[in-house]
Parts: structure tokens; sequence; C-alpha cells
């Protein structure tokens, strides 16, 4: 079963709409840090219209749920609620870790995106099937001297808080680690994992859409 969604992803300067509309998958996305309020629904009208398009032929308006920028949540989130009560469609939540870790052809991938304080938010994930990634434990918040990867595996690590920290981080030797630079979580990724959890019925009230902020001391404006 297809489902048309169309979702955004703001947890970090990266802002992206993706429309997913019968199997396709069109993106647009823009690096424009505090500018993410005024091209969200300009860049989901662009979408739509490119594609002869409706909001109101949408199955579900689905959105990277975080950790990340808690302005850039807010703003997706808000977004995201508005849309999806104007047409009386549910939401579907995606973490915009496993977002990130999804675009890493790698089995084993840190996945960690900035959260200032000297401290990144991350998860580990391990690949299932050819798309589908494994979370191997609940997402965190810490410090970069204080994350263990397990040995014995080629990890590749991905998102604003490897490059931010990427010293430190290679000061670990419990494992082998790669790096991949200036990778950010994008709304197509967020759409096709959507896509399933729609499927499978996991799709939530649109009042029910909140951020995952992982650490209460939330920092504004990242």
């Amino acid at each position: 079963m297809a489902a048309r969604i169309l979702a955004v992803e703001t947890s970090t300067r990266a802002c992206s709409v993706a429309l997913l509309w019968d199997g396709e998958c069109r993106e647009i996305l823009r690096l424009e840090r505090n500018r993410h309020a005024e091209i969200l629904i300009p860049m989901a009208r662009e979408l739509l219209a490119h594609g002869d398009c409706r909001f109101e032929q949408l199955d579900t308006v689905a959105f990277g749920s975080g950790p990340g920028s808690f302005t850039g949540l807010r703003i997706g989130i808000s977004v995201v609620q508005g849309l999806a009560f104007g047409i009386d469609r549910p939401v579907v939540p995606v973490s915009s870790l496993l977002a990130l870790a999804t675009r890493i052809n790698s089995a084993y991938v840190l996945a960690g995106i900035d959260a200032r304080m000297h401290q990144l938010y991350w998860n580990v994930y391990e690949r299932v099937g050819g798309y589908g990634m494994r979370a191997l434990q609940e997402p965190r918040v810490s410090g970069p001297t204080d994350i263990r990867l397990p040995g014995g595996e080629e990890w590749t690590a991905a998102g604003t808080g490897c490059d931010v920290y990427r010293a430190a981080l290679m000061r670990m030797h419990t494992a082998d680690v790669e790096f991949a630079q200036g990778v950010h979580p994008h709304a197509g990724d967020v759409a096709r994992i959507a896509e399933s959890e729609y499927v499978a019925g996991n799709a939530v009230d649109a009042g029910e859409a909140a951020p995952e902020y992982v650490r209460n001391d939330i920092v504004q404006g990242r």
C-alpha cells in the first residue's frame, strides 16, 4: 500500500520538505539557519504544485521529531499540526537520528546531532534489510568522550554532532570508526520511514505531535 505523505525535517539548520506520492519522492532542502518559519510552507506548496497535487489528497503529514534544535523542532511541529488539522489527517513522528542514520550506507551507524554545551544527541543503529535501521538503544545526550561503541564492527559516524566533535570521537579505541562529513537528516528519509509507520497503523492525532527533546535543559536557537 503506497501512501501520499508530506514530510518536514527541521531538527538542524538544514530545513527540508519532501513529498512522497505514489512511490515517487521529491525533496527540497535549504541550509538557511533561523529561516525555517518563513520557508517551510512555500517549500511545501512548491512541491505540491510541481506534482499538480493538493493538500487534501494527502494521507498523512510526517515530521522529524528530533532530538535537535529546540526552535527548529517547534517550528516544524507547529507547521505540521496546522496542515494536519486543516485537512483532518493524522501525523507520523520519525526520529531525526533515525532519519540521519538511514542516509548512511553502512551496517553500523553512530548518528549524532550537535546539542551545544559540549554535548551531542546520539544513538547507534544497525542496518536491517536494504533500507531499514534498528536502534540498538534509546537516544541519549552526552559529551563525545562518554560515547562507547561496541568493538568488532566497522562504524560510520555522521551528523552535525559528529562533525563538531570529530577529534574527540576519533580518540575512542573501542571501535573502528569512519566519518561521513556534512550529513543532515532529510525529509525524504522521514517520508520513507513514515510510510511504513503509517501502513502499520502508527500514525497519531495531530494534537499528539510532540518533539523528542532527550534532555530537559533545552538551549534555544540552535
